[in-house]
């Protein structure tokens, strides 16, 4: 890659991190592999 190439994707890489879209993604995968534990604790408990 030249340097004129890899400037604006730096950039968009940057925002990315940044986005709600990417926190979002996160929380979905937090949010499911938490509640699959809670349900098997619970599950198992009984």
């Amino acid at each position: 890659m030249t340097r004129d190439t890899e400037a604006p994707i730096a950039l968009a890489l940057e925002d990315y991190d940044g986005s709600l879209r990417r926190k979002l993604i996160l929380g979905v995968y937090i949010v499911s592999v938490t509640l699959v534990a809670i349900l098997i604790y619970v599950i198992n408990s009984m």
